[in-house]
């Protein structure tokens, strides 16, 4: 919620600076001067214009583009948790157990500690890469006696491993952020196109303080766009831990039906 405000400050004090600047503009040069540039002004900003708008519309895509690869990882993550909490029901009632409540832990420690770890230190937990990797060793003590095992076995590491891939992807995610330069063109290339719209000149003043203002929102809004995409676990948009939570909430009924299943 803060971050929303936040960006519906920015972009109302964004518009009001496009609009006052060209008032302070229109002071300095007056309307007849620049009705007889329209002819020379008019090409070059909708050739600057679609360059520009390319260029946004290619950063913003991109921007969801890995948002929505880092949504994919954690819902990658979470399935391969609850993949190996099935899978136990194979195996004998001691490492299942154990697999079990690491799988209880994991999903837990996600929801209550590293997603908040993320948000604020831009990390993962220890504790979440110590709960992973007891995952893995008790996988790999399992004695696979028969077929049967052997194949729960085989099926066990395979989601572990997707599990710890996905895990390495998020941990690289986090941090990832927009490099400065292309900050730097995005914002720059904005003032450009406002800039442009001062050498027009409309019949009543008004109105072209409205056109103005709406062309500096709709590029304030693309440019934050960018910012909320850009950071897939913090801020309005950010990725949440549902995935982890209804783990919990699946594996709290897979063992209220083993429960029924076994009385009487």
């Amino acid at each position: 919620m803060e971050s929303f405000i936040t960006g519906v400050i920015v972009i109302a004090i964004t518009t009001a600076l496009s609009v006052g600047g060209f008032l302070c503009f229109r002071r300095v040069v007056k309307a007849d001067y620049l009705s007889k540039h329209h002819d020379i002004a008019d090409p070059m900003l909708s050739l600057v214009g679609t360059l520009y708008s390319v260029l946004l519309g290619f950063l913003v895509a991109g921007a969801v583009g890995r948002f929505e690869e880092a949504r994919q990882t954690v819902h990658g993550e979470a399935n391969a948790i609850a993949n190996v909490f099935r899978l136990s029901y194979g195996l004998p009632d001691d490492t299942r157990q154990k697999l079990r409540k690491l799988c209880v832990s994991y999903c837990t420690e996600m929801v209550n500690n590293e997603w908040n770890q993320m948000s604020v230190n831009h990390e993962l937990t220890v504790r979440g890469w110590i709960l992973y990797e007891r995952l893995w060793h008790t996988c790999l003590k399992i004695e696979a006696n028969d077929a049967a095992v052997a194949n729960i076995h085989s099926a066990l590491l395979q989601a572990i491993d997707e599990a710890g891939d996905n895990r390495r992807e998020r941990s690289i995610a986090v941090n990832q952020s927009l490099p400065g330069a292309l900050w730097l063109v995005a914002i720059f290339g904005s003032v450009i196109i406002i800039s442009f719209t001062y050498f027009f000149s409309a019949e009543k003043t008004a109105l072209q303080c409205w056109m103005i203002g709406m062309v500096a929102a709709s590029l304030s809004l693309n440019i934050f766009l960018l910012v909320v995409f850009s950071a897939p676990f913090n801020g309005v948009m950010k990725i949440s831990s549902t995935a982890f939570q209804l783990n919990l909430e699946l594996f709290n009924h897979h063992v209220d039906a083993e429960s029924m299943d076994s009385d009487p």
